[in-house]
């Protein structure tokens, strides 16, 4: 190559061109030589310790590598350098981002904005964390501000809309996503996000044609989700063909999640299919729940804790269509750093493991292939009397749980208690098909149990409110 051929040269009579390094690293990364990049960045610190460009160029191959320590390091070296230096500021909030660190997250996209108000990245990223952190307001401010330095940004658009279903505002959601695919027909996110929402609307038809323009974009298989929700599509449209040649399919091909597990589970019973389901045959058998009052102080680290985030004033709440008489909180409750929340979340952990011994000598699939990093996405369910919430399954989820913050004490038999099961008793056209398990709930009940299966609860009658905390643990 005629520019590596010339850096070369210069090399030989300037050895110590620490600039010269920095552009050979450059140009070996362009062409994905990413070993040989690596050799050249770290000559070019070496001959000058003080060079913040190569040490920001180090920390965007680490990115890349997902060596996330080492990139925050170089970054960190090269603004540290240069004070103004806002690609590598941009970078580092961006890194903290990947890994959920919010707070230092939001501390560099301020630094950003601070050195030129005019980046749209950081606004828009900043509605992303405000979003995440149940802020919806605030999330479309910051949003809306990306949008008017940079008209045409897709992926500002397409926040947009999550947001908006988030809130419950379908319509404008769809619109949104719209947008974004008119601001770039390549961008996936925003035909997987419309694809869900004409989905939940029950436009199967027109859901399955937006989840295939996707396919057809998604060379690398970036979205793994994507032939699953043309299955679940299939399956509610009643196309019993269809539906079990994707899932032999699917099957096939190895896939394994909570969503295929679950529609193999009511394909089987629907269509009468005999397939082997690769996340769990026998869901009903691997539902766990015991008191947290035995092992854990109950009222103070749950019940106080939880009852302080309904006092927060900034608290929002989204749209749940599923919930009758009830709320639920928005966003994730476990992206705050509190120290209240990462107790909790310690604890989760601490049971979830406890979960996984309990049954490591399964061979059942979501045991076998149990995810080796996982994050936690959590949310608060609050509800009065006679209120319930319908049968659903969380599709992202590998293992669902919930622990009990309240729960009144019963005026009648199964008031207020969890059922799981496998398929809804009215879509079942044989009552030996009944498959469902009806738990008692008491305050500082944990239950946990494979994400495959449906799940709803039974109205209570009382004066005082049933509150949940209810969470995934999900596949990183």
């Amino acid at each position: 190559d005629l520019s590596i051929k010339l850096i070369s040269k210069a090399l030989v009579i300037k050895p110590n061109y620490c600039e010269a390094y920095n552009n050979l690293g450059n140009v070996y990364k362009a062409k994905n030589n990413i070993k040989h990049a690596l050799i050249c960045y770290k000559k070019a610190i070496t001959i000058n310790l003080n060079y913040a460009e190569a040490h920001f160029n180090l920390g965007n191959i680490f990115k890349e590598q997902n060596k996330m320590e080492e990139a925050i390091k170089c970054f960190n070296k090269a603004i540290l350098l240069k004070p103004n230096y806002i690609e590598a500021i941009i970078n580092l909030a961006n890194t903290f981002l990947s890994l959920s660190n919010y707070e230092n997250a939001i501390i560099n996209y301020k630094k950003v904005i601070q050195i030129n108000p005019n980046k749209p990245e950081a606004y828009c990223n900043l509605g992303l964390i405000m979003k995440e952190q149940g802020r919806l307001d605030e999330a479309i401010i910051y949003i809306r501000k990306s949008l008017y330095i940079k008209p045409n940004y897709a992926e500002a658009y397409n926040n947009l809309g999550n947001i908006y279903k988030e809130q419950g505002k379908l319509k404008d959601a769809i619109k949104y996503y719209n947008l974004a695919i008119d601001a770039n027909l390549n961008y996936i996110d925003s035909y997987l996000n419309k694809g869900l929402i004409l989905q939940e609307l029950g436009d199967y038809e027109d859901a399955i044609n937006t989840f295939e323009k996707a396919l057809k974009l998604d060379v690398t298989k970036k979205i793994q989700f994507l032939d699953n929700h043309i299955l679940r599509c299939l399956f509610f449209q009643g196309n019993k063909i269809k539906f079990s040649n994707k899932l032999d399919h699917l099957i096939s091909s190895n896939h394994n999640n909570s969503l295929i597990g679950s529609l193999c589970s009511r394909g089987n019973i629907k269509y009468n299919l005999k397939r082997y389901n690769p996340f769990c045959n026998y869901p009903m058998k691997y539902i766990f729940y015991k008191s947290l009052y035995k092992d854990y102080d109950f009222e103070k680290t749950f019940i106080k804790n939880i009852s302080n985030i309904f006092n927060n004033k900034n608290l929002n709440i989204r749209s749940q269509k599923l919930l009758i008489n009830g709320k639920q909180t928005a966003g994730n409750l476990f992206v705050n750093k509190h120290r209240s929340m990462n107790e909790i979340k310690k604890i989760i952990f601490k049971e979830l493991e406890n979960y996984k011994n309990k049954f490591k000598d399964s061979n059942e699939g979501f045991i076998l292939d149990w995810p080796d990093k996982y994050a936690i996405h959590g949310w608060v369910v609050k509800m009065k009397s006679e209120g319930v919430i319908r049968p659903h399954m969380h599709d992202k989820g590998w293992i669902s749980g919930s622990i009990y913050i309240n729960v009144p004490n019963s005026k009648r038999k199964n008031d207020g208690n969890l059922v799981l099961c496998i398929e809804e008793k009215e879509n079942l056209r044989n009552k030996r098909d009944v498959k469902e398990k009806t738990v008692k709930v008491k305050t500082g009940t944990l239950c946990l149990f494979p994400s495959s299966l449906l799940h709803y609860s039974l109205p209570f009658k009382s004066d005082e409110e049933r509150i949940v905390l209810a969470f995934d643990i999900i596949p990183q």
